[in-house]
């Protein structure tokens, strides 16, 4: 869900966004990254549907998800990595050119992983804790609108207060505290005098 509201702000058109997370979670399936690597990967891409254009930081970002981004672009279009990178460093490459790249090499190198992770012992045990982390957050939202709803009538009950009576009570309060130590000090002297 998350992820596609992500890519959803990012650019992407409704119908792409669907295919575009089952590819990157099949890279990150694949590359053994989890969520956290998902949501780096959905970031990347994201980043670069935003800016329309390849650049070298999400490319970078892309490559140390363990993703060879750069290989597929210059395969994609027919020219060596150090000329690839060349000019994607002025601009020339659109980033819709690397996403069809890159959901074509995803689908062919990595296509079906998620699935085949969630039958494996450590991918149900992921798919385990994300549901008692989902199921959680469900649970506690009731909780947290409680409590919101509280600190809400605590601050009203609080600016209700008038404020300038509230202020001369403690000041009065102190002034009369004052008042009963005013003597005090002279009449210890004679008694620790000794």
């Amino acid at each position: 869900e998350e992820g596609a509201r992500r890519l959803k702000a990012m650019g992407f058109a409704a119908e792409e966004i669907l295919p575009t997370l089952r590819t990157l979670g099949d890279a990150a399936a694949a590359l053994g990254l989890g969520t956290s690597g998902l949501n780096r990967l959905i970031l990347a891409l994201g980043q670069m549907r935003a800016t329309t254009k390849v650049s070298a930081e999400e490319m970078r970002q892309l490559t140390e998800a363990g993703v060879p981004a750069w290989d597929i672009l210059a395969r994609a279009i027919g020219k060596t990595t150090s000329e690839t990178m060349q000019l994607a460093t002025a601009g020339k490459i659109s980033a819709s050119t690397f996403l069809a790249a890159f959901q074509e090499f995803a689908t062919a190198e990595y296509g079906g992983m998620m699935e085949k992770q969630s039958q494996t012992f450590r991918g149900a045990t992921s798919n385990i804790k994300d549901s008692l982390l989902q199921l959680g957050t469900v649970a506690a939202q009731p909780i947290f609108e409680q409590m919101s709803a509280g600190a809400r009538n605590f601050a009203e009950t609080l600016g209700s207060i008038k404020v300038q009576q509230f202020a001369k009570d403690v000041a009065a309060g102190l002034q009369s505290a004052l008042d009963a130590t005013k003597g005090l000090g002279e009449k210890l002297k004679p008694a620790t005098k000794g």
